[in-house]
């Protein structure tokens, strides 16, 4: 189980008038046990961890149950990740997974992503 976080760079949730949901870009997901998955858009110019810090200079963030995040709390659920209650697994079962060991006790995504700076995984392309 995890969580799902987006950014809306209108500020708005939802239109005012209308109530459909304003257009949003997709930070990333937060899973137990694992790495931060930072949602990469190059063609939006997001490579990495400080594009999206940029981005969130403006604009407002909210989880996949439409609760605001503040920036301070998303930089802690991307940056601040440990997993001390159960070691991710043994070298083979990562491996199946497609994953490897990470940092502070958490397994790193294989698929369609790469390490970043610390206890996140820049990943592509569209996951939920």
């Amino acid at each position: 189980m995890g969580t799902n976080y987006y950014w809306h760079p209108s500020g708005e949730r939802e239109c005012p008038h209308c109530k459909q949901p304003t257009p949003s870009l997709h930070i990333g997901k937060s899973s137990s046990g694992w790495c931060f998955s930072l949602r990469i858009h190059p063609d939006e110019g997001i490579h990495d961890l400080p594009d999206w810090v940029s981005r969130w200079a403006s604009g407002a963030i909210s989880n996949e149950y439409d609760e605001p995040v503040p920036v301070a709390e998303m930089l802690a659920i991307i940056t601040e990740r440990s997993w001390k209650d159960k070691q991710p697994g043994s070298d083979e079962e990562l491996a199946r997974n497609g994953a490897t060991r990470g940092p502070n006790g958490l397994a790193r995504h294989g698929y369609r992503a790469r390490p970043g700076a610390g206890t996140y995984d820049l990943c592509e392309g569209e996951f939920s």
